[in-house]
Parts: structure tokens; sequence; C-alpha cells
């Protein structure tokens, strides 16, 4: 332990003065010369980073997934209980596709409501509602 600053400074130039391994051949004989086995600690920083990568709340897919899970405990949550028939069904769909025009009739622009399943018809209005009540909930640039 360098006991002086010039003691300090000498130790200091003697670090810089080292050359550093530059090929992954010279790393390894280094790791090894240390007392380290490189192929174990390429597989401990491996799982570490694994799982900080899969944890992370920075990580954008991880964002989109707790976000999609979230969406789709709410849109659970508010699903309607109540079964509409088919017309019902239809003509809510139109509704809503004329109330808020072509953004939200782009999500089913390709459905032919009479050719689809009530089942599909159910599950459609149940989005678009859900869509629509999220819309309303998310505060505009000047709110």
């Amino acid at each position: 332990m360098p006991e002086t600053e010039e003691e300090l400074l000498d130790a200091f130039l003697d670090l810089l003065g080292e050359v550093a391994p530059d090929t992954e051949e010279e790393v390894d004989a280094f790791l090894r010369a240390s007392g380290y086995d490189p192929e174990e600690l390429t597989a401990q920083a491996e799982s570490t980073f694994k799982e900080a990568l899969e944890t992370s709340p920075l990580d954008w897919r991880n964002r989109a997934r707790q976000e999609l899970s979230v969406a789709k405990k709410r849109m659970t949550q508010q699903g309607s209980k109540t079964r509409r028939s088919r017309e019902e069904n239809i003509a809510a769909i139109q509704m809503l596709q004329q109330r808020y025009g072509q953004a939200m009739a782009a999500h089913f622009r390709n459905s032919d409501l009479d050719n689809i399943s009530d089942e599909d018809l159910e599950s459609i209005r149940e989005e678009y509602e859900f869509l629509q009540a999220d819309d309303e909930d998310t505060p505009t640039e000047n709110d």
C-alpha cells in the first residue's frame, strides 16, 4: 500500500506502463494466471446479464409486456357481462366506428361484420368499447 504521494504516483506509473491484453487468448491467460476460470466467468456474466435484461424496467420489451398485461386485466374487468344479439353488436361497432373515425375503424379494417361469428362480433365490440373508454381516460396534450 503506498504511504506517500510519491509512492502512489510510482504505483500509478507502473500500472500505466503495463500492457493490457489485446487478444482473447491473452485475456484468458491473464485470468488463469490470476486464478480465474474464463469459462466460469463467462457463464456467470451471461447469467447475470440475461436476468438483468429480462427484468429491467428500462427494456422496452418488458414495459410493453407489463402494459399489455395491465390492459388485458382492465379489459377483462371492464368487459360487458351481458351478451348482446348479433344485430346489437354490429350496430354498436358501426356506431363506435362512426363516432371515433378512421383511427378506431382501422383496428378492424378487414373485418366483414356480416360474415364473422357471434363470438368474434362480441369480442370486437368489447375491444372497441375498451379502446374508446381508454381513449377517454387518456389526458390530451392540453390537459
